[in-house]
């Protein structure tokens, strides 16, 4: 057997016949917890227990295991004297983590024996080196854990069961040395963008948690992201006393995989908006459609598109409101209105050139950006965000960050393109509807929207005029004085139509020297007085035009005769609800009273009979003339 047999069996060569001393020695020895020896003064062992293995040499052979060589003098000694000693021992042994100095407190008491010359010796005693070990064991883990978190990069830490802080790596953490942290609060060192709910599951854990992403605010005032897993801390008695734990900082994880994601979002939305613009037909439609498809990648209210009027350089306060794009999900209450929209990007345009700014008001925030085209600005985008963030409120931190400005820019770039369409149609639908030189409109544009006025009024059971007028004798301003004076005097004839008309009137240019107004609820008394008024302001008009620097005939022919005989005559037909006219009978009736003016000796007005129930006009026995002129 090896080195490690059992010293109880390895003594029985050195009993002889003392068996029995022997037997005793052994119960003796082997009741007693400590190392325990019982030896002849030559140092035979007799009887030995377990734990008395550092005091015992085993020998080789049929020597047997005897007492260690440096414990004979003192075996020896007390032997002699018969009395007791007490003295310290150290040896060395391999264990963890290394070679290991053991210490020993030993007793020696020499026991006489009946009818023996010599005595034995018991030598028994106590281990110092394991409690001694066992602290210094302690002590170096402590070190070894302390010099292990100070070394990583991580943040290590632990609470008690209040969340404050008993201990922090000694790099600290966010920007916070160590020391200034150490008996703080550790809620106190959480973002906002970790509720309170999910620190406390980490710093005050009763149960394992493993990589919980918790934010805390730096020293600087920025935010860093860790993942912390933690454990929770016991006593002896099982009492919950605290939580330790470590965090790795993913701040810059988390930053490119954010910026990945706003590129990703950027790019979608962008392929988005190009998407819209080469699908949609109509420009509004398809500036609601891209406008929604920003507000909800940034998260937003709303979205105000603003263009410039036709032939008018773009200003906030005088921009049409192409299209408002609400989120139906939010709360617009307090939201503002259009005049406050329109004074918004009025301040931006006078307040600085960058292309995107930011203004706030009422607790709303507003990021305007402006759009340009051909080097000419010709519309903004504004978006609208509540305010919910008291920081935000409080200016301590921007409430669009760069990513939204820089979104923003790109999807007004591209934007502008459909405002300059947008102005485009409606610049070719007011060419459309629009006399070229009157501005007044045509008679295209006029039927539909006087049907429909017609219809409104039906339906209301109230009353309305048409006025047709025809300038007298123009033929002969074309002829003598030629085309161009012929113009000034059209377009001279619709600023008196559009100055003497009310905003809610309707008046086109129906063809050549030829013009229509419908009026909005007037009866046949404000019809005549209306109609007076054009006529006396037509005389003025060529009063001015005659007398005018310049001007002068250019056929000898003319002379004075061409603008004496130059005047207005007008028709007007009233429409009265409950008979069920449309409107070509209001036109023809009033065509046949304009008929009935000229024939009359023109430069006046003639009312058109009524229309009978059935929407006709009655036959000229059954009604009574109305005829006028200018005073």
């Amino acid at each position: 057997m090896s080195k490690s047999i059992s010293v109880q069996n390895s003594i029985t060569p050195n009993l002889g016949d003392d068996a029995n001393l022997g037997f005793t020695g052994a119960t003796l020895v082997s009741a007693l917890p400590c190392p325990a020896v019982i030896v002849w003064p030559d140092g035979r062992i007799i009887s030995a227990n377990e734990n008395a293995k550092d005091l015992v040499v085993m020998g080789g052979g049929e020597a047997g295991p005897s007492l260690r060589s440096d414990l004979l003098p003192q075996v020896r000694k007390i032997a002699e004297n018969g009395s007791a000693e007490n003295w310290v021992i150290r040896t060395k042994k391999l264990g963890l983590p290394g070679v290991v100095t053991m210490s020993y407190s030993l007793t020696g008491v020499s026991i006489p024996l009946p009818g023996k010359a010599a005595p034995v010796v018991l030598i028994f005693g106590a281990d110092n080196g394991l409690e001694q070990n066992l602290k210094r064991a302690l002590i170096a883990s402590r070190a070894f854990y302390q010099d292990l978190a100070n070394c990583s990069s991580d943040f290590a830490w632990s609470t008690d069961h209040r969340g404050i802080f008993t201990f922090i790596n000694q790099r600290g953490v966010a920007g916070y040395r160590a020391d200034a942290m150490h008996g703080g609060v550790a809620a106190k060192l959480v973002s906002p963008r970790t509720t309170p709910q999910q620190a406390e599951s980490v710093f005050k854990t009763r149960s394992p948690v493993s990589e919980v992403e918790i934010w805390l605010k730096g020293a600087d005032g920025d935010h860093h992201c860790f993942m912390m897993s933690a454990v929770p801390v016991f006593d002896d008695d099982g009492e919950w006393t605290g939580a330790r734990g470590i965090g790795r900082n993913v701040t810059e994880v988390r930053a490119r995989e954010a910026e990945l994601l706003r590129a990703r979002r950027s790019e979608k939305l962008i392929n988005t908006v190009l998407r819209v613009m080469r699908s949609e037909v109509d420009p509004q439609q398809m500036l609601a459609t891209a406008a929604a498809a920003v507000i909800d990648v940034v998260g937003m209210s709303s979205c105000w598109i603003f263009q410039r009027k036709f032939g008018e350089l773009f200003k906030g306060q005088s921009a049409s409101i192409l299209n408002i794009v609400p989120r139906a999900s939010l709360d617009m209450k307090n939201a503002p209105d259009s005049d406050v929209m329109r004074a918004m990007v009025e301040s931006s345009l006078q307040s600085n050139d960058a292309t995107v700014s930011v203004l706030k008001k009422n607790g709303w925030s507003f990021l305007i950006a402006k759009t340009r085209y051909g080097g000419q600005l010709n519309g903004a985008l504004c978006f609208v965000r509540k305010i919910d963030d008291e920081e935000e409120t409080n200016h301590q931190k921007p409430d669009w960050d760069p990513f939204d400005h820089s979104l923003i820019k790109s999807v007004a770039d591209q934007l502008s393109v459909a405002i300059a369409q947008s102005e485009h149609q409606e610049n070719l639908k007011i060419l459309s509807q629009t006399d070229g030189l009157t501005g007044l409109l045509n008679r295209r544009a006029f039927i539909p929207e006087a049907n429909r006025r017609l219809a409104h009024h039906a339906r209301k059971n109230r009353k309305a005029a048409f006025l047709f007028i025809d300038l007298d004798n123009f033929k002969n301003i074309n002829d003598t004085d030629g085309h161009a004076r012929g113009d000034e005097i059209l377009c001279a004839v619709a600023e008196l139509i559009k100055k003497s008309s009310r905003e809610s009137d309707l008046a086109a240019r129906f063809g050549g020297d030829e013009f229509v107004i419908w009026l909005e609820e007037v009866d046949d008394a404000i019809a005549t007085l209306k109609a007076n008024d054009l006529i006396v302001g037509c005389q003025d008009i060529i009063g001015v035009i005659k007398d005018a620097p310049g001007h002068h005939s250019n056929t000898p022919h003319s002379g004075e005769m061409s603008f004496e005989n130059l005047g207005m005559s007008i028709g007007i037909a009233i429409y009265e609800p409950g008979t069920g006219e449309s409107m070509d009978n209001l036109i023809c009736r009033a065509d046949q009273a304009l008929y009935e003016a000229k024939k009359d000796g023109k430069g006046g007005y003639r009312i058109a009979k009524a229309a009978s129930p059935d929407g006709t006009a009655q036959d000229e026995s059954s009604q009574k003339d109305q005829r006028g002129s200018a005073v």
